[in-house]
């Protein structure tokens, strides 16, 4: 008797991204289809679902897309890989084997029988003699993997093969992937400044932990004519090789399963190149079994400091003079425990450029790594200057938690930012761009050797002469003044009258009431599931990821914890065209029987109660069962005209508060440069009377 097939459970997310939907509508289906199929595993926070069961659901109610090639691909490479997670990796190599053919060739191929397509694609990878180790991307197809082959070269005529690979490391299993996916422009970055200075691309080029195969992809966009690349993880350096075919079919490949860390693979090999992600590797470098090891050139590393064993790992496989771009983790620049060898390093010559980066996609909680750019030193040369980017965020600008992602630098633009500060001091060697410095050697000696690009780079000044200064500080100033009198103006005209004797009260009635009975709509909801203070509202608000346009007289409540930074308003006419955050609550009433800032202001004054009612612990918060008092329409627009007035006065005194702190770190630096002086004790001192 044969075993039964293994479920598939999905997520709510995942059905959403199968179905071509947003996570919300599928929400909405579970709670509007009482034969929504219930949930079969996974947890209360994060149920899963049988997908066999789902599909029929959706099948039968019509609520599936017309499938494309990379649908059905996606699907069955899927529901393959639970008996064989070996076939992705074989579909890889098939992959790798076809890149560069023509479409109709490929289109014709998948027309034939399956004696002639196995014996083709087994001639295709055979003729490709240019792996060093052909085991790692030989296919193993078989018979039952040709129905598969038909979907790949119909996904491959469809959408190309870059995109094709795509979608199958989409049907890996997460325990297959790659733990860090690489943004290619940044891949792009690291490859380049291996050849910026003398401009022909690298003859060969090594990555000795290959992971997602970015950085091997980028080096083939350049023409590098050899690629060498090693990982422990069989999956991973066939996934890498099949971007390189991809890119350039013809580029001979090096490819070697082996941790080249703990057992070097080929310890004689040298090439001209070496790009590497030291942020995603195994921090562990058997310190006890490699404390003699011969590559320790600059001193043996900490035990807690594998980065740097990797990095005289790269510098021991380079021509002397080749260059290494490393992906290294910020605090490597400055611990204690690592000067030894960051002197050693200097003193060599062995470090050319140390690179501050900002946050990207795909780095970890917002970490700002740094980009180490070595050099093989040649023989008798002197160690040279080093230079220092910083092209991180400051620190007041990056925010915290969830705000560091959406804050981060767009990978294309730091890549080209830094190509063009790099360009730029070497067209001029007497020139020192603004975020950039070079430092001798024996200067950065005399401390603690620290490689903080922020210890050595002065911040970009705000102007570079007196006469900008000066312009600037006035600006500034006037800005200022006319802020605080509005401000002032605005404030006197608040017009409250206080209650005699015990304060007013009032009949109430739930949001969720005012829904049912219609006279307020809500577009965008939270549910009543706790999250941790700071968090995001669980809920739809969380899941949505549709943009919401949003209709003049729409109620923005953002969740508790972000209401000191992003206050409750109300659209009107100028905010016609923005769209709702993920984690804004959406009100929509009706205007004939509810005034929008009247909501808005009792209902944020109620939020506010949620987060200090509870400071140390979850927040809470359902916006049905938030309350607001019934009073007529004429008294909801006086109270909502006050709180108008009140959100005027707030947006005054955060633009206020901006300008102050632009003026004075404007007038602080002016004077920190030596552009601004002080007045004497007996000059006179202009006054802003202009201030009421």
């Amino acid at each position: 008797m044969s075993e039964p097939s293994p479920t598939e459970f999905v997520t709510a997310a995942e059905i959403a991204r199968r179905a071509a939907v947003t996570r919300a509508t599928v929400s909405n289906w579970r709670r509007r289809h009482p034969d929504f199929p219930e949930p079969a595993g996974g947890t209360t926070s994060s149920p899963g679902y049988d997908w066999e069961a789902v599909h029929v659901w959706l099948t039968e109610n019509g609520k599936l897309p017309e499938p494309t090639a990379a649908d059905l691909l996606r699907e069955r490479v899927r529901s393959a890989s639970l008996a064989d997670p070996s076939i992705t990796e074989r579909l890889m190599t098939v992959l790798g084997g076809v890149a560069g053919r023509p479409g109709a060739e490929l289109a014709q191929l998948a027309l034939k029988s399956d004696e002639k397509l196995g014996a083709a694609v087994s001639a295709l990878n055979e003729a490709d003699a240019t792996m060093s180790d052909p085991d790692v991307v030989s296919p193993q197809i078989d018979s039952g993997d040709l129905p598969l082959v038909r979907d790949l070269l119909d996904s491959i005529v469809e959408h190309g093969s870059t995109r094709t690979l795509d979608f199958l490391v989409e049907a890996e299993s997460g325990a297959a992937r790659a733990a860090f996916t690489m943004p290619l422009p940044i891949a792009e970055l690291m490859v380049r400044l291996t050849f910026r200075d003398r401009r022909t691309p690298p003859g060969s080029l090594l990555n000795p932990a290959s992971s997602s195969g970015q950085l091997v992809q980028a080096a083939a966009k350049v023409e590098v004519k050899t690629i060498h690349l090693q990982s422990d993880r069989r999956n991973l350096l066939v996934q890498s090789c099949s971007r390189i075919r991809t890119v350039k079919a013809d580029t001979r490949i090096g490819a070697r399963v082996a941790h080249s860390l703990k057992e070097d693979p080929d310890p004689d090999l040298r090439v001209d190149a070496v790009v590497c992600n030291l942020l995603a590797v195994d921090p562990d470098w058997n310190h006890d079994e490699l404390v003699g090891d011969p590559r320790w050139t600059y001193g043996v590393p900490d035990r807690k400091d594998g980065a740097l064993a990797w990095a005289q790992h790269c510098l021991a496989h380079l021509r002397p003079g080749g260059l290494a771009a490393l992906l290294m983790p910020p605090a490597l620049a400055w611990r204690p425990q690592a000067r030894r060898i960051r002197a050693a390093m200097v003193t060599s010559g062995a470090v050319r450029a140390v690179i501050a980066l900002p946050s990207f996609p795909g780095v970890y909680s917002g970490l700002q790594p740094h980009l180490w750019v070595l050099r093989r030193p040649e023989p008798d040369a002197e160690a040279g200057p080093v230079l220092f980017l910083d092209c991180a965020e400051p620190a007041e600008s990056r925010g915290s938690g969830r705000e560091r992602g959406r804050r981060s630098l767009d990978p294309p633009a730091l890549r080209d930012e830094v190509l063009r500060l790099w360009d730029q001091l070497h067209a001029d060697e007497a020139s020192s761009p603004a975020r950039i410095k070079r430092v001798r050697a024996i200067d950065l000696l005399a401390d603690d050797v620290d490689f903080a690009p922020n210890r050595h780079v002065r911040p970009r000044p705000p102007a570079t002469s007196a006469v900008d200064y000066m312009k600037l500080s006035t600006d500034l100033r006037t800005h200022l003044v006319d802020g605080a009198n509005r401000l002032i103006e605005l404030s006197r005209s608040l017009d409250l009258d206080v209650t005699e004797g015990d304060p007013r009260t009032w009949r109430s009635v739930r949001i969720g009431d005012l829904e049912r009975g219609e006279a307020v709509r809500i577009v965008r909801s939270a549910t009543a599931k706790p999250t941790p203070r700071g968090g995001e509202v669980a809920g739809e608000a969380r899941d949505s990821k549709e943009r919401l346009p949003l209709e003049e007289g729409d109620v923005m409540l953002p969740e508790p914890s972000r209401l000191r930074r992003f206050p409750c308003w109300v659209v009107e006419q100028e905010d016609l065209g923005r769209e709702a955050m993920s984690w804004h609550v959406v009100l929509r009433p009706d205007p004939a029987r509810f005034d929008s800032w009247f909501l808005a202001g009792f209902l944020g004054t109620e939020y506010v109660g949620y987060e200090r009612a509870r400071p140390r612990s979850s927040v809470r918060v359902d916006i049905r069962q938030l309350r607001v008092p019934i009073f007529p329409l004429d008294e909801q627009r006086r109270y909502g005209r006050m709180f108008r007035e009140l959100y005027a006065v707030q947006k005054l005194g955060r633009s206020a508060r901006e300008f102050t702190d632009r003026f004075v770190q404007a007038l602080s630096r002016g004077l920190v440069d030596g552009w601004m002086t002080p007045h004497g004790p007996d000059d006179p001192r202009p006054r802003p009377d202009n201030i009421d």
